[in-house]
């Protein structure tokens, strides 16, 4: 009987694990990312250091909280949208079923690293699809500046030592977007 039940846990056990589903970028996707300086250097100067810091405390007894902005662009050629900021925000940082961003980076950090922020938008941009995956940077910078009378920016600069965004420690720019 207690073999049965063994057994019966470890393939339980063997079989919850999931493994990531396999796919393809499209053809040119990293080329194209390159050829915009995007994806070669990944970070934020000021997280960066703030977690090359943390890594060398030996307590690990630190807590990482990571703010950020999410704004909704709706591209030129667009007739509509599925979603509104409040299920994008229940889909990132609530509670559902399936598990949010939030509850992702929880896991996989022991609880040191948390993920929290609030959704913005739509906010209409001038480029059409094709032309915002050409001109990646131009299109975010457009969403942020049609965002900034909605938002306060300095509530997302919060690489500094004391944890307090916009204190004065910090780096002058958002952590992330």
């Amino acid at each position: 009987m207690k073999l049965f039940i063994s057994l019966i846990f470890l393939l339980s056990y063997l079989y919850s694990i999931t493994t990531p589903k396999t796919g393809k970028f499209p053809v040119g996707f990293w080329e194209n990312m390159q050829s915009q300086n995007i994806g070669t250097k990944y970070g934020d100067p000021g997280w960066v250091n703030k977690i090359a810091l943390e890594r060398n405390d030996l307590s690990r007894n630190t807590q990482l909280d990571f703010h950020i902005p999410v704004l909704l662009g709706k591209y030129s050629d667009a007739s509509n949208v599925y979603y509104n900021p409040n299920e994008f925000h229940e889909l990132l940082f609530g509670e559902n079923p399936t598990g949010s961003m939030k509850d992702y980076f929880s896991e996989i950090s022991y609880g040191s690293f948390t993920v929290d922020g609030e959704v913005n938008g739509w906010y209409q941009s001038g480029f059409s699809q094709s032309e915002a995956v050409s001109n990646t940077r131009q299109y975010v910078a457009e969403i942020a500046s049609l965002a900034d009378p909605d938002i306060d920016y300095g509530q997302y600069d919060n690489d500094g030592p004391d944890n307090i965004p916009n204190s004065g420690d910090d780096d002058g720019f958002v952590d992330g977007l």
